[in-house]
């Protein structure tokens, strides 16, 4: 079992109602896959945040793990202890 902490910001921590989501998946689990279970445990992130193909994020978001770098690869596994952010992209000025 991989526990993983998924941190929400902007309209993703409004959407949940939270600002972090914890997960247990299985062991050798993706980013790929902490997305789909996020999608299980809150619904109102499919569409707006997550993409509605089970397994994505819409084009206005991005990944970070561990807040060292951004994540383009969804198929990266995941260790314990991870954090993956979840990002807006959209910044302005």
């Amino acid at each position: 079992m991989t526990h993983v902490t998924v941190e929400l910001f902007g309209m993703s921590r409004l959407l949940a109602g939270q600002t972090e989501v914890e997960l247990d998946l299985a062991g050798g689990s993706s980013l790929r896959d902490a997305l789909a279970a996020l999608a299980q445990e809150h619904a109102a992130l499919v569409g707006p945040v997550l993409a509605p193909n089970g397994g994505g994020l819409h084009p206005c978001y991005a990944l970070s793990l561990n807040g060292r770098s951004f994540a383009p690869d969804l198929d990266a596994t995941l260790g314990p202890g991870d954090r993956v952010l979840i990002l807006s992209t959209p910044a302005g000025g």
